[in-house]
């Protein structure tokens, strides 16, 4: 039997390293916090939300004072239990924002698929905005995202959207749609696929977050050969 050969690294060291550093700029945490195993939490005067960050061995929690205080107690396993999560916060009337995995590339594509891109103008994107439920476009975060791409069938007709918008010096975070007609047919992974492209050209590290039970998203990302670095929580306790 031939042993098969490992799967190429998509993520570097160095593009770890920058992973880090952009989360560690997002959260205004140092960035030992998020090099060395272990969970710290880090209150924030003011706060509305409770954040849980893991990256591979690390975790860190930031939220307001009370908050942490409430769920000082929990393990890290726990702190990655969203509905333990909540329950635990109930007496700041909380709310899920959800539970995300974060995923990343920083090596080229090693193929491109046979669909037609192009940058999106404004009237592909309210097109796009139209064609979707509207938690769909919400979870895309396009609306904000200002570089996008456009994938259409060979009909000319609108397929799918992607966009990135820049994290700080490291980190471009991606987002992704796609028309409910035109889902499993290469369209996503197309325009995607050029977002990941325009994220290295930048020299940014390109980040998938993908919710929780969302299928879709999940198989987007595989196609993608995104490496997993850790999971995203998030309570809004306004």
């Amino acid at each position: 039997m031939t042993t098969p050969e490992p799967a190429t690294p998509t993520l570097s060291p160095t593009g770890r390293l920058r992973v880090l550093h952009g989360w560690a700029e997002r959260l205004s945490v140092p960035v030992e916090t998020l090099t060395s195993s272990g969970t710290q939490a880090f209150a924030r005067e003011g706060a509305t939300a409770v954040v849980v960050v893991e990256l591979e061995r690390s975790r860190v929690v930031v939220g307001p004072p009370a908050a942490l205080e409430r769920i000082r107690g929990l393990d890290g396993a726990e702190l990655l239990d969203l509905q333990l999560l909540v329950a635990s916060l109930a007496s700041f009337r909380p709310r899920p924002i959800g539970s995300a995995s974060l995923s990343y590339r920083d090596t080229r594509l090693d193929r491109r698929l046979p669909v037609a891109t192009t940058r999106a103008d404004d009237a592909l994107v309210e097109a796009m905005r139209l064609a979707v439920a509207a938690d769909e476009w919400d979870e895309s975060g396009l609306a904000t995202m200002p570089q996008r791409w456009a994938a259409t069938t060979p009909q000319g007709r609108l397929a799918a959207l992607a966009g990135l918008e820049r994290w700080g010096a490291d980190i471009a975070q991606l987002g992704v749609v796609a028309t409910p007609d035109a889902r499993g047919h290469g369209y996503a992974a197309a325009a995607a696929g050029e977002v990941v492209t325009q994220a290295l050209d930048d020299g940014l590290v390109a980040q998938w977050r993908c919710r929780e039970g969302n299928a879709a998203s999940e198989r987007l990302a595989a196609s993608l050969s995104l490496t997993r670095l850790g999971r995203q929580l998030a309570v809004d306790l306004s």
